[in-house]
C-alpha cells in the first residue's frame, strides 16, 4: 500500500498516467525480463534529510546507445520521494519511445527492501 499511496501523491495531477504507472511497477515486481532490448537506468539522491535533490534517467537501446538521458535538480525533497519522482519521469520516457520491452535498473535501497520483495 505504501508504493501506491507515495505513487498517488507524486502524479495526483494525472490520475491517467497514475494507471500506466502502476501497472508497469506491477510488471516490474513481477517479471524479470532476461531478453530486453532496452534499459532504464534511474537514480535520485537528496542531501541530508530534506535537502536539495537531483536525479538522472538514462534509457538506452540495445546497442547500449542513449535515446534519452535527463539530468533534473528537483528542489528540496526527501531521498524516497526523489526516488519515486525519476523512476516516474523514466517511465513516462519509456511510454513515449514506445518501448515494450525493457529492464528497470537503479540503487533505491528503499525501493528493493520495502516493496519490491
Amino acid at each position: 500500500m505504501m508504493l501506491w499511496f507515495c505513487l498517488f501523491h507524486i502524479v495526483k495531477d494525472d490520475c491517467e498516467l497514475l494507471g500506466v504507472v502502476s501497472k508497469f511497477v506491477v510488471m516490474f515486481l513481477r517479471f524479470h525480463w532476461q531478453s530486453s532490448f532496452y534499459s532504464l537506468q534511474f537514480h535520485g539522491a537528496s542531501y541530508g534529510i530534506s535537502g536539495p535533490a537531483g536525479a538522472t534517467v538514462v534509457l538506452l537501446d540495445e546497442d547500449r546507445s542513449v535515446l534519452y538521458c535527463l539530468h533534473k535538480g528537483l528542489g528540496y525533497q526527501t531521498n524516497n520521494v526523489v526516488e519515486y519522482r525519476v523512476l516516474i519521469l523514466g517511465l513516462k520516457q519509456v511510454l513515449k519511445k514506445g518501448c515494450k520491452n525493457f529492464n528497470v535498473q537503479g540503487d533505491s535501497q528503499s525501493m528493493k527492501h520495502k516493496h519490491f520483495k
